[in-house]
């Protein structure tokens, strides 16, 4: 997303410091496996990890190394991730990465992953000439402390994004987050903004309500945790947004802020499934704690600066790349309208999973009783409801189906082209005459599915399902 710059501003330079809380038992990192005794920094290290894992442990000095001998597979390439972990005071601020051979020769480092935006925590990509033993070292420029390393391929699972996106995007030890949980509130003030950087503000705040479970109650309050700006410094033609303060021990966020500028909104427009609605999901990703999709802030080139292959808003409204960008995952040229499969897996382990959203028997697509912003666009995608052009441009989008309970179905009943629906918890879905366009979300059931009069292909789960595959040459 261009001109897009997370402002972040150090507590220590601030005399408003957020309370001293204990980090959230949720937040920390799920490692593989634990440091016992100090791994040796040679061959003889007794710490293996496949990839795939990740490995928590501790500097003990300085100069302290901690090998993990790993196996890997020539002609595939991997990302080897090392943060710090537990808060600035107990975690490593400032990570040193290596890589050795199986004798035990340096082959490649990484000091800082993104020494530009101030992420101090450490990253290599290595595509293995040869299959066999290597060894990874944790690592420190003087600083003793907790830390975790993960071994990858360079496609992510949902896990490793969410982990980008919370632990190690940001460069700070401690996940990034308000002190609310799921069912609590937070204040937001869109005082300053236009009416239609207001209407923005407020589809996209709904959206993340539902994912987060989080009331945003509005508030005239230069307090409130959010603020929104439309000219912040002069910014009109500039995008960015993200904590304001926050507690480097326990990542707890007393301030945050959202600049989108009025140029901005007047180049992208005003509408849902225009770019600057998708701006507004973005920022506020940011004030509520997540980083972007890899190591780019402002400019990002898919070919140059993707950390993982599915970096893209299929993924994640954290990416910098739209489906024609990104090379490697299939889909149309399409925007999404709610938080994508990652974000809402991120917000969960930063705010609690108890997300009451779309609890009782909901249907998704035509004939839908899901209300708010969501439902007036499907009114007018799958109901034939007349567009108001000023609420949606008629532009391609795409959805991330949450939803929480009840007994649920994904009705396409009105569609006459074929489409492709996989009822499964993560699995992606070709509508409405697009491709990869709908996922539903970890931990989401639906259990029913209506076909429309194309050729669908409808795959069900593993609860009682009732498919109905319409008119068409259905494949059920």
């Amino acid at each position: 997303m261009p001109a897009d710059d997370p402002l972040l501003q150090d507590p220590n330079a601030s005399p408003a410091l957020a309370p001293q809380l204990a980090l959230p038992q949720n937040l920390l990192p799920s490692a593989s496996y634990t440091e016992v005794a100090d791994a040796a920094a040679t061959t003889s290290t007794a710490y293996t990890i496949s990839v795939g894992d990740q490995f928590s442990g501790t500097i003990s000095s300085g100069t302290d190394q901690d090998w993990v001998r790993i196996n890997l597979t020539a002609g595939q390439t991997y990302v080897f991730t090392l943060w710090g972990t537990g808060g600035s005071s107990a975690g490593v601020d400032d990570t040193i990465l290596r890589l050795y051979n199986s004798g035990g020769s340096l082959v490649t480092f990484n000091d800082n992953v993104d020494t530009a935006n101030g992420n101090k925590f450490s990253q290599i990509t290595y595509t293995a000439s040869s299959s066999g033993t290597f060894y990874l070292s944790a690592g420190s420029t003087g600083e003793q402390g907790s830390y975790t390393l993960q071994a990858a391929t360079n496609v992510y699972t949902l896990d490793q994004v969410v982990t980008q996106l919370t632990d190690f995007g940001w460069g700070i030890a401690a996940p990034i987050h308000h002190g609310v949980t799921t069912g609590g509130s937070m204040t937001v003030n869109i005082t300053g903004l236009t009416a239609a950087g207001q209407q923005l503000a407020r589809w996209a705040l709904e959206a993340w309500s539902n994912a987060t479970g989080i009331t945003f109650s509005e508030t005239a309050s230069t307090a409130a945790k959010i603020m929104f700006y439309d000219d912040l410094n002069g910014d009109i033609n500039a995008a960015y947004g993200g904590p304001n303060s926050y507690n480097p021990n326990t990542g707890v966020i007393s301030s945050a802020l959202v600049n989108v500028g009025t140029s901005w909104i007047a180049s992208y427009g005003t509408t849902i499934g225009s770019y600057s609605f998708l701006t507004y999901l973005h920022e506020i990703g940011h004030a509520l704690g997540l980083y972007h999709a890899g190591a780019y802030n402002g400019t990002g080139s898919f070919a140059t600066d993707a950390t993982f292959l599915n970096d893209s808003y299929q993924m994640t409204v954290m990416s910098y790349f739209d489906m024609i960008d990104n090379t490697f995952v299939a889909g149309s040229d399409y925007l999404p309208i709610t938080p994508m499969l990652a974000d809402i897996a991120a917000v969960a382990d930063l705010y609690g999973t108890t997300v009451s959203a779309y609890s009782g028997d909901t249907t998704w697509g035509a004939n839908s009783n899901v209300g708010g912003y969501l439902g007036t666009v499907f009114g007018y995608l799958f109901d034939g409801v007349a567009v108001n052009p000023s609420i949606y441009n008629g532009g391609m989008v795409g959805i991330t189906v949450q939803d929480s309970g009840g007994l649920d179905t994904i009705d396409l009943s009105s569609e006459t082209l074929g489409n492709r629906l996989d009822l499964n918890a993560e699995a992606v879905s070709d509508i409405h005459g697009l491709i990869g366009n709908m996922v539903i979300a970890r931990g989401t059931v639906i259990e029913n599915a209506i076909g429309g009069s194309g050729n669908d292909t409808i795959t069900g789960n593993a609860v009682a399902n009732d498919i109905r595959g319409g008119g068409g040459n259905d494949t059920l």
